[in-house]
């Protein structure tokens, strides 16, 4: 629970049930219950009028308090379910719309504040429940054609002659069929019946593939790390990629240069995180460098050289599809941009 202290009182926050965290609590969820049931807070709030009537000064302070603590408590879901009901439970007058607290009927904005609701979250609701289409309802299920239903059951059908995979659910077709092949065998068994449209077959399909590029000023090379999306794209491929590039620098040169260079994207995700400082560190502290130099542009001006080859890799793909792994390969070489090399 949350114990929350001032010079005029002491509230204390039952814990809502959640799943907790490391310190006992969900550090989220009594982040917003004590932002939101902070004492002076609430009676700041309440000394300001809300409307002619002055509903909000017929509020006492424990009562605003009891009420956020009771929303706040609530899941997300539960907090919308909450909502919606009071609204649908309230009064539409000229002046607007009067919601039930404890009884007795106070103005929207009143409503809100009592219950550290933004004003303007309300009114999203209330649009949602003038629309008819308000969050939590069940979605409108959109009726199937006869074409929709008789092609489902074909693909099913044709699904049965796939291979099973041993460690997932999925089910492989052979690599030299295209969608637009699977396409023109549908429509030809089909024949006479309604079909649906070809825009479903007109592209083959696409290998799922990660392409991860490096320039370096050594005879100008560059180099294409491919993937098939096995591995989180994280600092453990920027490190195997960073390692595989050196490996083959060294191999091509004899030797490495005591200063190394490197520029990165800003991404934290794959770049600009521990791991790769750390990594960074390594190199110098096992002496495969004396001094490492890592650099990351400025946001918003990350445009660069390695940007302008992989412009010419998917120029290149546009003009020609790639099925397999090893034609993905022979595209990306023919690029004549800086002898480009593929590993995968």
């Amino acid at each position: 629970m949350a114990v929350l202290i001032s010079d005029s009182s002491l509230i204390i926050i039952k814990d809502s049930g959640r799943k907790t965290g490391k310190n006992g609590n969900d550090g989220r969820m009594t982040g917003k219950l004590v932002k939101k049931c902070n004492v002076n807070a609430v009676i700041r709030e309440i000394a300001e009028p809300c409307c002619k009537r002055g509903c909000i000064f017929t509020t006492s302070p424990q009562t605003v308090l009891n009420k956020r603590t009771s929303y706040w408590g609530k899941s997300e879901k539960e907090r919308a379910a909450f909502v919606y009901q009071a609204i649908e439970a309230g009064r539409v007058e000229d002046k607007g719309n009067l919601l039930m607290v404890d009884g007795v009927l106070v103005c929207s904005t009143a409503w809100c504040r009592i219950h550290g609701i933004v004003l303007s979250s309300f009114y999203e609701k209330l649009a949602e429940i003038r629309r008819g289409d308000k969050k939590g309802d069940a979605p409108r299920q959109r009726k199937k054609s006869l074409a929709y239903n008789l092609a489902e059951e074909w693909f099913r059908n044709f699904a049965r002659n796939a291979d099973y995979m041993p460690n997932s659910s999925t089910r492989a077709l052979p690599s030299c069929l295209s969608k637009l092949a699977v396409y023109q065998l549908y429509t030809e068994e089909m024949a006479g019946q309604e079909v649906l449209t070809r825009s479903m077959g007109a592209s083959a399909w696409r290998l799922k593939t990660h392409v991860t590029g490096v320039l370096t000023n050594y005879r100008s090379s560059a180099y294409a790390f491919i993937d098939l999306c096995e591995w989180p794209h994280d600092s453990n491929l920027t490190i195997n990629v960073i390692l595989q590039t050196l490996l083959l620098v060294k191999n091509s040169m004899g030797h490495l240069a005591p200063v190394a260079y490197f520029q990165m994207d800003n991404c934290w995700r794959e770049n600009k995180n521990q791991f790769v400082l750390a990594f960074m560190c390594m190199l110098v502290e096992m002496g495969v460098f004396q001094k490492i130099k890592l650099c990351y542009l400025m946001v918003g001006h990350t445009h660069e050289d390695i940007d302008q080859m992989f412009s010419c890799v998917a120029r290149r793909l546009l003009k020609k599809d790639a099925l397999t792994l090893e034609q993905l390969k022979e595209e990306i070489t023919k690029v004549t941009l800086r002898r480009l090399k593929c590993t995968i």
